[in-house]
């Protein structure tokens, strides 16, 4: 298999000279490692692999309790390296019938905070000791961008455009460049005052990843919520535009804000609003 193995490295290697996050590109390694270690284990020649065989690894996968949503990664992630293999000229087609194989997914629906739950938030951020770690915190709250946009922002992404402050996302999801609308007033002054402190230096907030997970974690903990993640922030931010009283958001723009392809993937919020259903029924008595 280590011929194998050398393929892997070569297909994540093209991956990353296409513009792949390196994320994505782990995840791939890790994927296909596992595919050729079910490949060793029962005596199967990825060059000469099935239909039926690709089956009985998704089956294998089923088998070892993987989330669906695993599973369909795995299988994707395949189908790309059996289309990079045929590029190749080492196999004659793509065994991997991705649609025939695919295992249904629960429709997720977005985890966002309420009100009391988003006032403790607030309360947990304000203990953190570094300012620049709760503007972080609190931007992503009032713009809705991921954590790794957050992280990868630059001074210069503070924008200002006919007196309005914006962040332009260069290293967004799906390498999809855009602008996020700062909607909070006292966010965009603090922006606005670190862009003037930070001027120079590589990144805005001037902290990893992993530093505001560990931060995440803190104000889980802090605020009693067991389940908040920086991401509850992205769908409460998403689900107070929709859920304006006299002037919600309407779909098409949340989606532009929030930097989703398909505009199905914001339509999820709309489901968590029982308030916006009810108004839509006449009253009576």
């Amino acid at each position: 298999m280590s011929q194998m193995l050398e393929l892997i490295n070569r297909f994540c290697a093209e991956a990353r000279m296409s513009g792949k996050a390196e994320g994505t590109c782990q995840n791939y390694d890790m994927r296909l490692r596992k595919f050729s270690e079910w490949c060793a284990t029962n005596g199967v020649d990825y060059k000469t692999i099935t239909p039926r065989e690709i089956r009985a690894y998704r089956n294998y996968l089923v088998s070892q309790d993987f989330s669906a949503s695993m599973i369909n990664s795995c299988l994707y992630t395949l189908r790309l390296f059996y289309d990079f293999l045929t590029e190749e000229e080492i196999v004659a087609g793509n065994p991997v019938l991705v649609k025939r194989l695919t295992v249904p997914m629960p429709e997720p629906i977005p985890r966002f905070l309420d009100d009391q739950e988003i006032q403790e938030v607030i309360k947990a951020i304000e203990t953190i000791k570094k300012p620049t770690y709760r503007l972080a915190f609190m931007t992503m709250y009032k713009t809705g961008i991921r954590l790794g946009e957050a992280v990868a922002l630059r001074p210069q992404d503070v924008v200002v455009q006919n007196d309005r402050l914006f962040l332009r996302l260069v290293k967004s999801k799906g390498r999809r460049q855009r602008m996020a609308p700062v909607t909070d007033p006292q966010v965009a002054e603090a922006l606005l005052a670190l862009k003037k402190a930070r001027k120079g230096q590589p990144t805005l907030f001037g902290c990893s990843k992993s530093t505001l997970k560990y931060w995440a974690k803190y104000i889980a903990r802090t605020a009693g919520i067991e389940d908040f993640s920086s991401h509850c922030l992205r769908h409460t931010f998403a689900t107070e535009l929709l859920n304006r009283e006299e002037d919600p958001v309407p779909l098409d723009l949340v989606q532009d804000t929030l930097g989703h392809k398909n505009i199905a993937t914001t339509r999820r919020y709309a489901q968590t609003l029982p308030s916006r259903f009810f108004r839509l029924a006449a009253k009576v008595g």
